[in-house]
């Protein structure tokens, strides 16, 4: 008897925000919310901007879940775009 077993695939994720105090909390409590393993984190932020850029490589089961994270992290205050991108 063979179990098909769901190995979650990574992908990549980008966010570009306002930066604010608590960014990152928000948007990992929406990562653990949907039960999404957090694999890298890459943070950079524009003092002269106020910016934040946020590369995250996560594990997903499919692609409806991936949906739901840029969805759920879209709406997110300060998120300004939200986007998947190659790894």
């Amino acid at each position: 008897m063979v179990l098909s077993v769901d190995v979650p695939r990574a992908s990549g994720v980008e966010v570009y925000a306002f930066d604010r105090q608590g960014l990152l909390h928000d948007i990992t409590r929406v990562l653990t919310d949907i039960k999404v393993n957090l694999t890298a984190a890459e943070t950079r932020n524009d003092s002269k901007d106020l910016m934040a850029t946020m590369r995250l490589t996560i594990e997903i089961p499919d692609f409806d879940v991936l949906s739901q994270v840029l969805s759920r992290v879209d709406l997110i205050p300060n998120v300004v775009e939200v986007r998947r991108v190659n790894q």
